[in-house]
């Protein structure tokens, strides 16, 4: 199946396809899954993962050539990661070459219409597994939050749950910082409710902060 849902998603599967498309305005879920990607690549299949932005590539297309449309030199597998992509990729990607090679391509976009070239091939393509990543819901958020707080063993209502929410605009980025922070912290001290939500209120403004930046560099 060349369409693939955004969640459960089975990341050893993903690598039997040359490539992949992580599309979608939700860049926090788009890094997630890249991050996991990568990671499957690095431990199950030793790859070694370069990332390029688009425009770059675009730029010095001998270097695209020479990690898309050719046999690495040394021989290691790799997996090139190219974020900003756009349409403007097919230009110089050759399917054919990329699928006789032993590299993976992991294409970044942001949303991309039903007519794009970039996507439709990725939809159509036996060699591609395209997912698309919309923004959270509330719900799946506060779902989200739930179940990561019960992985690191803190019990939570979800009357609290509901309350971190009215309190801060969170995205699934804010949560994974703030997991990371309470793990941290639960090597040392007891997490009560209070720094819990003392946590949150400070991802969520960092993040603000971040945002544009993170936006840049996608």
């Amino acid at each position: 199946e060349m369409i693939v849902k955004s969640f459960n998603l089975n990341f050893q599967e993903l690598l039997k396809k040359k490539c992949t498309l992580l599309y979608g305005e939700n860049i926090s879920l788009i890094s997630e899954i890249e991050n996991k990607i990568a990671a499957e690549a690095r431990a199950t299949k030793n790859l070694t993962v370069k990332k390029y932005q688009e425009e770059y590539l675009l730029q010095n297309k001998d270097i695209f050539d020479q990690l898309i449309n050719t046999e690495s030199l040394f021989g290691d597998q790799e997996m090139v990661i190219i974020s900003k992509s756009t349409d403007k990729i097919i230009e110089i990607y050759d399917e054919k070459n990329a699928q006789n090679n032993d590299k993976q391509i992991i294409f970044l976009s942001g949303p991309l219409i039903k007519k794009s070239k970039l996507r439709n091939l990725a939809e159509t393509s036996i060699n591609f597994s395209c997912i698309a990543c919309y923004n959270d819901t509330s719900e799946q958020l506060q779902s989200i939050l739930f179940q990561k707080l019960k992985d690191s063993k803190i019990s939570v209502s979800r009357e609290f749950i509901n309350s971190i929410f009215e309190m801060n605009s969170l995205n699934r980025q804010d949560i994974n910082d703030a997991i990371n922070k309470i793990q941290l912290i639960q090597n040392t001290s007891k997490i009560s409710e209070e720094n819990l939500k003392n946590i949150f209120l400070n991802v969520a403004q960092c993040f603000m902060a971040a945002e544009i930046i993170a936006k840049d560099n996608f």
